[in-house]
C-alpha cells in the first residue's frame, strides 16, 4: 500500500475519534479534576464530548471556557464560605473538633432544610461568566440533575438549556440536599445529579464516543450503577489517595489534589511509572534489576537465613502477595512489586506524593524519614512529623487513630521487624510471638525487608 494511502487512512481514523471526558461528583474533591485537565492539555488529548454531574458539571463548564489559569485560581482560593452561607467558621484541628464541627454542620443543615447556596451561585456567575463562548465550543456538553422530591433523574445537553440559565443548571446539579438548599428551575425543584448517577457515563454514551476518559473522585453514593459498553475503551483516572472531605473546601488540599490529578494522568499515558507515587521511567529498568538482585541476596545471606525462611514456601508467598495486594489496593505483578513495597513504606512515612521521584532519591527520602521517626522521643513529635496542613477526611482521621494502637499500627510493627533484623539474634526468630506477628502482617514484614536493604545500601 502506498504511503499516501496509509496517511489518508490514518487521518480518517483521527477524524472518526470521539473522546468523551466524564467528570464525577464529589464537592471539594473536584480540584483533582483540574489537575487531570492540566495534563490532558499538555498531552494534547482532544475532548469531543464532556459530561459531568455536581462539581464535575461545574468543572466541565470551566473546561469549555478553556481558561485553565482561571479555573486553577478558583480552586486554589476557594473556602467553604464561598460555597455556603455560614454563620461561623469550621474548626478541624483534631478529630474531636472535626466531629463536633461536622456534627454541628449536619444538625444546622437539617434545621435550615439546607444551607443557603447564594455564595456558590455568585462564584458560578464569576467564574462561568462567558456563556456565549461556552455555547460556541465544539465540545458536546451535558450535565445531570435530580428532580426533587420525586428523585427522578434528569439529563440535559447544552442545547436543552435556555440561554442565560446555564449557571442555574450548574447550581442545581451541585445542590447536595439536605446540606444545601434545593434549586428552583422553571417551577421545579432540583438537587445534586449525583444522587442517581455519580459518574454520567450513560449520558456520554448517547453521543457515541469511541473512547471514554472517566474521572471519579469518590463522591456521592449512586442509586444506579452507570452502564458501560464493552466495545468502548474506558480510561479510569481516579486517585488511590484520599481527596479530603467533600463538604469542607481547603485551598491547601486543593494544591495537593491538583498535583495528584496531574501526575495520575501523566502515568496513565505512560509518561511515568508508579501507582500511589510517581517515578521517572528512565531509571526503572536499573531499579527493577537492583531490586530483585537485593532480594535474592537477602534470601541466601547467611545472617538473614531465619528471616528469609518466611518466604520459602509457595503458600507463604501466596499469603504475602494477597496481603500486599490488599494493602496496596491493586494487583501486584513482577513489575509492580519493585515499586509497590516502596510506595507502602512511603505512605506509612507520609512522604509527599506531589512530585516526581527517581528511585534513588525516593530511597534517600525513606531513609531520612526513618531516621527522623527513630529519633523521635514522643508520640506528639511523631504525630507532627506525619501531619500535613490540610483538613482531614474521616478516612484519614481513622487511619491516624489506628496508628496509635500497638497491635494495629503498621508503623510500630515495621519498626519492630527492622529492630529484629538489626539485632539478628537467631533464637528470636523462633519465638512464637514473632512468627504470629509475621503471619498477621506479612506485607509489613516485606516492607521491613525492603527497608533493611535500603539502610544497608546507604550505609
Amino acid at each position: 500500500m502506498k504511503k499516501d494511502s496509509l496517511q489518508e487512512i490514518f487521518m480518517a481514523k483521527k477524524q472518526e475519534e470521539k473522546v468523551a471526558l466524564v467528570l464525577g461528583g464529589g464537592g471539594a474533591r473536584g480540584s483533582y479534576q483540574i489537575g487531570v485537565w492540566k495534563a490532558l492539555k499538555e498531552l494534547n488529548v482532544p475532548i469531543h464530548i464532556l459530561t459531568g454531574t455536581s462539581v464535575g458539571a461545574l468543572n466541565g463548564a470551566l473546561i469549555l471556557q478553556n481558561k485553565y489559569e482561571q479555573a486553577e485560581k478558583m480552586w486554589r482560593t476557594i473556602e467553604t464560605r464561598h460555597v455556603l452561607k455560614l454563620n461561623k467558621s469550621f474548626e478541624t484541628t483534631s478529630f474531636k473538633s472535626y466531629r463536633r464541627t461536622v456534627g454541628g454542620f449536619i444538625l444546622s443543615a437539617v434545621k435550615k432544610r439546607g444551607f443557603d447556596t447564594t455564595p456558590l451561585k455568585s462564584m458560578i456567575d464569576t467564574y462561568v461568566s462567558d456563556e456565549a463562548a461556552i455555547r460556541k465550543s465544539e465540545i458536546a456538553f451535558g450535565l445531570t440533575l435530580t428532580e426533587y422530591p420525586s428523585m427522578k433523574h434528569q439529563e440535559f445537553f447544552l442545547s436543552d438549556i435556555p440561554f442565560g440559565q446555564l449557571g442555574l443548571y450548574l447550581l442545581g446539579s451541585a445542590s447536595f440536599y439536605p446540606a444545601m438548599q434545593t434549586t428552583r428551575i422553571e417551577g421545579k425543584e432540583y438537587i445534586d445529579g449525583g444522587y442517581y448517577e455519580d459518574l454520567p457515563i450513560d449520558l456520554a454514551l448517547k453521543k457515541n464516543p469511541t473512547e471514554i476518559i472517566s474521572v471519579p473522585i469518590n463522591g456521592l453514593v449512586s442509586l444506579k450503577r452507570p452502564l458501560t459498553n464493552g466495545s468502548i475503551p474506558i480510561r479510569q483516572l481516579g486517585s488511590k489517595w484520599p481527596l479530603g472531605n467533600f463538604l469542607l473546601f481547603d485551598k491547601n488540599r486543593a494544591d495537593i489534589n491538583i498535583a495528584l490529578g496531574y501526575y495520575e494522568t501523566m502515568k496513565a499515558y505512560d509518561f511515568y511509572e508508579g501507582s500511589w507515587y510517581t517515578f521517572e521511567k528512565a531509571g526503572f529498568e536499573k531499579h527493577y534489576e537492583e531490586f530483585y538482585r537485593r532480594f535474592a541476596s537477602f534470601l541466601i545471606h547467611p545472617d538473614k537465613r531465619f528471616a528469609a525462611s518466611f518466604f520459602k514456601t509457595e503458600n507463604q508467598q501466596r499469603k504475602l502477595l494477597i496481603a500486599l495486594n490488599k494493602s496496596w489496593k491493586g494487583k501486584i505483578g513482577k513489575k509492580e512489586l519493585v515499586y509497590a513495597i516502596y510506595e507502602l513504606i512511603g505512605k506509612l512515612f507520609m512522604i509527599s506524593p506531589t512530585q516526581v521521584y527517581e528511585f534513588e532519591s525516593f530511597e534517600k527520602r525513606i531513609l531520612e524519614r526513618y531516621k527522623e521517626l527513630l529519633n523521635s522521643t514522643s508520640f506528639e513529635e511523631v504525630d507532627q512529623l506525619l501531619s500535613i496542613n490540610v483538613t482531614y477526611s474521616v478516612e484519614e482521621w481513622i487511619a491516624r487513630y489506628i496508628e496509635t494502637l500497638p497491635l494495629l499500627s503498621n508503623k510500630k510493627m515495621l519498626f519492630y521487624f527492622t529492630d529484629l533484623m538489626d539485632r539478628n539474634q537467631e533464637e528470636e526468630w523462633y519465638n512464637w510471638k514473632v512468627n504470629y506477628l509475621i503471619r498477621q502482617k506479612p506485607h509489613v514484614f516485606m516492607m521491613a525487608v525492603c527497608l533493611d536493604q535500603i539502610k544497608n545500601i546507604n550505609l
